[in-house]
């Protein structure tokens, strides 16, 4: 008998190679599959002899946290998914029922010499539950799983979340592969060389871009910028900051810009035993900034043994912008966008256009005033069509500037999304974009949506908890998880979700009203009015929510005050009437509801898209009006 350990498995042309944790399809295309469905089917492909009981597999993916059966749930539907297969007819996953699953095709083992697994009986029982949607977890966050020692590769924590839950698992490569090396890693945040001389937007533009262009390669996986921030400061111990993120591999910097030169030291550690893999300084013109960056990734795509293919290295070599004052107008719009607020929005936006200006070929600060002008019309700080045309244009000339840049394309399904309510088209850029990054997050939350105002909401939760998953210390990916949940009807767990985050961040406007609107689904006006009284910070979806509130609380006079603010709102170009309509049906005035549903065909309300969706419009759902709103806004 061959004891080789094996490398790939082959079934029916589809070949889940172990070696690089991918599922690849007939054609050789890899198919998108999240690290938990992945490890589910790597199970049930090892243990195929035998049906795998639900609890088994439960311990095995998500041992270290309890969580629902609906996670496991969730995993074969995507596994189902990508393969083509199906619970009435299964090729690949049959389920027993109430008890738990097994593979059954059959399957070629890879190295050499192992045999041809012929197909298993099918177990008697047969397979009789229904298709059932993802569903979502109780936790605010997915904790990880713990290794599992007769794993080819071995899932780890990704790192503390808010509010007291776990973030997303990475992955690490198994030791015999590549000559022990791994395959995930975390870029720390660039520490002065210098305490005096300290840039934060140098510091963190390089650690920002570093982290992107190295996420761009396949082969690697990167802890997101939200993960590693709360490792700033000369203090932080690499090697600890590698653990408790779950990587193999961190790369460590120091950086100091003296006047027109950039100075930096950087070093990629082997969290496992602290052993240099590559280390490297620097000390060039600040115009080489892109030249010095794609040093440090082909240094560590080459410690990694991570092979590229051509037009993969021209991507890792590419110089965004050779003028230093270019570059560092486009860092400081970076650092200011970061802070999350209107003024930062705007003075990134002033950054923004300065550095287009300075350098009209460089396609970074397009993108960067693309998303700063559409964040400020979704949030309802300035009116949609003030924004949103500028937004388009900034997009637009990124593209031109940079086909292959997949931020320039999200950002133009945002405004197809949002502005143009060309839904389809907004979901097939936002697929070209993914295409091209897979694990661009903000794509992947848009998607997710796009998908809601669609309809299809078992897509939405999945699109919303993956994007979760690849950014579990963001707030703002974790809020948009309870938004979808609550629109799917999901109540209960959306409250546990948001609530433990207004818990954590209670001066955030977009958990308050996130959690708001939860409060009157679940028909809790007073508490949505604890909420939202006296506050008036904005967010998407926040012009009826207030209103809402007064109108579930019998509180005719202060909905109707509600309804007056907001039309003068609608003089000033922002778009109103569907929030309005809202208000209206909350109060029971369907005339005035179905009007204002008419007018919102005409304006920008940012919330349009969940028409199909929203909980507060069923009372009109049987109105012809309300049908042909529905096919006049191309949601039918």
């Amino acid at each position: 008998m061959d004891n080789s350990a094996p490398t790939a498995f082959v079934f029916e042309g589809f070949r889940l190679d172990l070696a690089r944790r991918r599922l690849s399809d007939p054609e050789g295309r890899t198919l998108p599959l999240s690290a938990r469905a992945y490890d589910v089917l790597a199970y049930l492909v090892e243990h195929r002899a035998r049906m795998v009981s639900k609890d088994e597999l439960l311990k095995a993916v998500w041992s270290r946290v309890v969580v629902e059966e609906n996670n496991l749930n969730q995993a074969i539907y995507n596994i189902r998914k990508v393969l083509g297969d199906s619970r009435e007819a299964p090729r690949f996953i049959v389920t027993v029922a109430g008890r738990g699953y097994q593979f059954i095709a059959e399957t070629l083992v890879d190295p050499g010499g192992a045999a041809l697994q012929k197909p298993l009986p099918e177990p008697t029982a047969t397979a009789t539950d229904q298709p059932t949607p993802p569903q979502p977890s109780t936790a605010n966050f997915e904790a990880p799983a713990l290794p599992r020692r007769s794993r080819r590769w071995l899932l780890v924590a990704g790192g503390a979340a808010v509010a007291g839950a776990a973030g997303a698992a990475l992955w690490l490569r198994d030791p015999r592969h590549r000559q022990g090396l791994p395959a995930t890693m975390a870029v720390l945040p660039f520490k002065p060389l210098l305490e005096p001389d300290a840039n934060a937007a140098i510091e963190l533009g390089i650690t920002e871009t570093t982290i992107n262009r190295l996420s761009e390669l396949p082969g690697i996986v990167v802890s997101p910028l939200s993960s590693v921030r709360r490792f700033t400061g000369a203090g932080v111990d690499p090697l600890e900051a590698g653990r408790t993120l779950g990587v193999a591999a961190v790369l460590d910097g120091h950086v100091q810009v003296d006047k027109d030169r950039l100075r930096l030291t950087a070093r990629l550690l082997d969290v496992r035993d602290g052993r240099s893999l590559w280390s490297g300084r620097f000390n060039e013109p600040l115009g080489d900034f892109f030249a010095i960056q794609e040093s440090i990734a082909s240094q560590v795509v080459r410690a990694l043994a991570v092979e590229l293919s051509d037009e993969q290295r021209s991507r890792l070599a590419r110089r965004d912008t050779v003028d230093p004052e270019a570059l560092q107008l486009y860092l400081n719009g970076r650092y200011h966008w970061d802070r999350k607020t209107e003024d930062g929005l705007l003075r990134s936006i002033e950054f923004y256009e300065a550095a287009a200006k300075r350098d009209p070929a460089f396609a970074l600060p397009h993108v960067g005033l693309a998303d700063a002008l559409a964040v400020l019309a979704v949030f309802n700080l300035r009116p949609p069509s003030a924004s949103f045309p500028r937004a388009r244009a900034a997009a637009q000339r990124a593209v031109d500037l940079d086909d292959r840049l997949a931020e320039a394309h999200a950002s133009l399904g945002h405004v197809a999304t949002q502005f143009d309510r060309d839904w389809r088209e907004g979901e097939r850029l936002y697929r070209f974009a993914l295409g091209l990054r897979p694990s661009y997050a903000q794509a992947v939350m848009w998607l997710a949506n796009n998908h809601l105002m669609q309809g299809r909401i078992p897509e939405a939760l999945s699109e919303a908890r993956h994007a979760q998953l690849l950014e579990p210390l963001s707030l703002s990916f974790a809020a948009n998880v309870g938004m979808v949940l609550g629109y799917a009807g999901r109540l209960d767990t959306a409250y546990t979700q948001l609530a433990g985050l207004v818990e954590a961040a209670p001066d955030s406007p977009l958990l308050r009203h996130h959690l708001a609107r939860v409060h009157i689904f679940r028909r809790e006006p007073e508490r949505a009015l604890q909420l939202l009284e006296g506050f008036t910070a904005r967010a998407p979806g926040s012009f009826s929510n207030l209103g809402r509130a007064f109108a579930g609380a019998s509180r005719v006079a202060d909905a109707h005050a509600e309804i007056s603010k907001l039309r003068q709102l609608g003089v000033q170009g922002f778009g109103v009437a569907y929030d309005i309509a809202l208000i209206h049906a909350a109060l029971g005035e369907r005339e005035s509801a179905l009007a204002a549903l008419e007018a919102a065909l005409d304006d920008h309300s940012q919330m349009i898209g969940f028409l199909n969706v929203d909980p507060g419009l069923d009372g009109l759902r049987d109105e012809p009006r309300f049908r042909a709103v529905i096919e006049q806004a191309g949601l039918a």
